[in-house]
């Protein structure tokens, strides 16, 4: 399953700030899991937001295409990458470090 949506997120000053989010994988609201998650913040995304369409759409594809793996879940949300592993075994931590790496 995959989301696309507008998302009204505020800054650290306050300021709302809206943007893209994809959620890819298995929703659930009503169940606690168990796993891993790893918070991914893009450095200088500021800087190339204001470079230009091109190289924002190009980070767009990367990530994208890191992020296209069956197991596991992630959230984009303008500068924040959430991904995440349901499992509490040692395999499962390196699985996510490994989609992590990419």
């Amino acid at each position: 399953m995959e989301i696309h949506q507008t998302s009204r997120v505020t800054d650290e000053g306050g300021d709302i700030v809206s943007g893209p989010v994809t959620i890819k994988g298995k929703l659930s609201t009503s169940q606690e899991k168990r796993g891993f998650v790893a918070f991914l913040d893009v450095l200088g995304f500021l800087s190339l937001v204001g470079s230009g369409a091109e190289r924002l759409v190009e980070y767009g594809g990367i990530v994208e295409t890191s992020l296209d793996d069956p197991r596991i879940e992630s959230v984009v949300f303008s500068d924040s990458i959430i991904i995440t592993k349901e499992g509490r075994d040692p395999e499962r931590l390196r699985t996510l470090c490994a989609v992590a790496r990419k």
